[in-house]
């Protein structure tokens, strides 16, 4: 018979007032939870030092879910070290000026190996031999993970790189020696994720949306216009009256079955209290003193909201203006959600200016202060936003407003708005209106980096949206799925007949495809000069053809695993992304027009891959390349 779960007894602590001291004997770290910004609740970090845990609930929205169960006879007395120096690990982040974000991700990556050791390699926290031995198997494991695509190459990387940043820390290694045995993850560039650019249809749609939205319920707010309200958004036209189900329309209506019982004496559809004679047709009662009641409750409650200044669905209504206005300034400035969460609340702002820059933080660039700009045609929807903010400040009263521009209301206190405040936003928006969009804030920064690309110098661009040229290359270059289709076809229509060529054709072989003749010259905007020297050149040479055959399409896969690997040698990853980038979409052009032009090659394609990428099985030259780059140590 297996032995019994048992709650887990702890005591909470900040992070700076656990009392231990360099690993103070004294003191069982096992029985401690720890406050981390960026959890709700305390983090069981003592029941690390048990292999069988499981947590207590499953609610999210209860502190049972952070309460943890586990096996006393699973306890590892060895493993109190290691927890005693990961909570050290976080004080001197958090000293250093790490961001929440940043904290919440150690521990929660961390957390990951863990349970990996606890089910794989039970000793892998008892000390620093045994910590390299199961980073090692960690690593193996990670590694099987991206073959069988289960898990994002650069997520892996990251995953590894935490667990050996804690090592290092733990068993002080500040030369990296630590793991020099262990197999090192690398990033690849084709393995980032790149923001969806939302086409321009979807992104005017929303766009339209947000400002419908603000300008009706904003007004509807300040003005104090009474229940039941109109609300117009697009063609359609939707009712806001005081009740728990507040907006609907001929258009959502069908959709919402609580109207068909609890809210019967409310007509969405002409925006009034229906008649006795309508409520009775409609209910299921047949108590003419209970329909006629529940007529005159309906009207009490409009008479009561409309008499209220501060009546819960006005500060509904105020709330949902303030998200709009929110995705407004998103969709115009570019900046990010955190960075716009982090703007200050300033008495005054100063509009003598021809455009009104706002001052933020953003914390994954060393709290590097950057400014952002709204242009001046924003300038009366910010003014109107000020007014909405200062309703919602009067409505907290003595309870305090937020010291941030932009704050949310929740159950009459001031909140900061969540990481997943789009996802929730829209979700409101499909309920009340039902508008199935989204377009994260994320989605709208791209959206301005994607024009700002294509109509002014990419220098211009990384300086507007605030961003590395790195960052500007690898996240926001690939433009909308619908640009990207025409900007396609005229490739392919330009290039094809020119670039593959049959293999019975004079041409002289070359790493990369074959030569057609050695006179270079380069391709319309050309973004490389061509050089006979350099197997980058030859690919923006209008000399440069392939052969439809799997040769030739490992030879272009090889290069790219090869310029992939190379990233140590690189100076910097804004050196790497600059110089590399650029190769790499020529490639990945390439193997796309030579698969889409050979049925043979479209089967084969995937398998050569694999190849490459998971056996190394690189064509001949770049295979000596390879075995050059492992004696330089640049290896995995």
């Amino acid at each position: 018979m297996s032995e019994s779960w048992v709650k887990h007894e702890v005591e909470v602590y900040d992070i700076d007032g656990v009392p231990v001291d360099g690993g103070d004997d004294s003191f069982d770290i096992s029985r401690v939870a720890i406050r981390v910004p960026g959890y709700v609740y305390p983090v069981d970090i003592g029941s690390w030092c048990y292999t069988e845990r499981r947590r207590l609930g499953q609610n999210k929205f209860s502190g049972s879910i952070a309460l943890k169960e586990v096996v006393k006879s699973s306890y590892r007395k060895q493993r109190g070290a290691a927890v005693t120096g990961f909570v050290d690990f976080i004080r001197y982040h958090l000293s250093i000026g790490k961001s929440k974000n940043s904290i919440k991700g150690f521990l929660s990556q961390f957390q990951i190996f863990v349970s990996w050791c606890d089910d794989c390699q039970p000793e892998g926290l008892d000390g620093p031999s045994e910590f390299i031995e199961a980073v090692s198997g960690y690593t193996e494991n990670l590694i099987q993970r991206v073959r069988w695509s289960r898990l994002n190459r650069n997520t892996a990387a990251t995953f590894q790189q935490v667990v050996m940043l804690v090592g290092r820390f733990l068993y002080e290694d500040p030369y990296m020696d630590l793991f020099r045995s262990v197999r090192r993850i690398r990033r690849s560039l084709g393995a980032v994720v790149k923001t969806e650019v939302p086409g321009d249809d979807v992104a005017g749609t929303a766009f339209k949306a947000y400002q419908e939205i603000f300008a009706q319920l904003s007004g509807f707010v300040l003005n104090h216009e009474p229940f039941p309200k109109k609300i117009v958004i697009g063609k359609d036209y939707f009712w806001f009256f005081p009740t728990a189900l507040p907006i609907a329309g001929p258009a959502t209506v069908g959709g919402k079955k609580a109207l068909g019982k609890r809210y019967i004496c409310y007509d969405y559809i002409k925006g009034e209290i229906r008649s006795l004679k309508d409520v009775a047709r409609l209910s299921e009662s047949r108590f003419p003193g209970s329909i006629a009641q529940s007529v005159r409750r309906a009207r009490a409650n409009i008479d009561k909201a409309n008499e209220d200044y501060f009546h819960e669905r006005r500060i509904f209504a105020a709330t949902f203006a303030v998200q709009s206005f929110l995705m407004i300034f998103s969709a115009s400035t570019g900046m990010n959600l955190a960075q716009m969460l982090s703007i200050p609340w300033e008495e005054e702002y100063d509009f003598s200016r021809e455009r009104l820059g706002f001052r933020g933080l953003k914390s994954r660039a060393g709290n590097k202060e950057v400014t952002f700009y709204l242009s001046s045609g924003i300038f009366p929807a910010f003014n109107l936003f000020l007014r909405l903010r200062a309703y919602l400040s009067d409505y907290l009263g003595g309870k305090g407003a937020s010291p941030f521009l932009f704050f949310n209301v929740v159950r009459g206190e001031a909140r900061a708005f969540g990481s997943n405040f789009s996802n929730h936003f829209h979700s409101r928006i499909r309920s009340c209106f039902g508008l199935d969009m989204e377009v994260s804030t994320r989605m709208w920064r791209a959206f301005k980096a994607d024009w700002l690309l294509a109509n002014v110098p990419f220098k211009t661009s990384v300086i507007l949206m605030q961003n590395s040229p790195a960052t500007m290359l690898r996240h926001y270059a690939d433009g909308s799925e619908q640009k990207s289709d025409k900007e396609l076809g005229k490739f392919l229509s330009s290039y094809k007949a020119e670039i593959v060529i049959s293999d019975s054709k004079k041409d002289a072989p070359l790493s990369v495809g074959h030569c057609h003749s050695m006179n270079p010259s380069p391709l319309f905007n050309a973004s490389i000069n061509p050089d006979c020297r350099k197997e980058e050149g030859c690919l923006f040479c209008d000399k440069y053809r392939v052969h439809l055959d799997e040769k030739d399409y490992r030879k272009l896969v090889s290069f790219r695993y090869i310029l992939e690997i190379s990233r140590p040698l690189a100076k910097s990853d804004d050196h790497f992304a600059g110089s590399v980038s650029a190769v790499l979409k020529r490639i990945d052009d390439l193997l796309g027009l030579m698969a889409s032009s050979s049925d043979d090659l479209k089967v084969a394609a995937g398998s050569i891959y694999r190849d490459v990428y998971e056996c190394e099985n690189l064509s001949g030259f770049w295979a000596a390349k390879l075995r050059l780059l492992d004696d330089l140590g640049v290896g995995i």
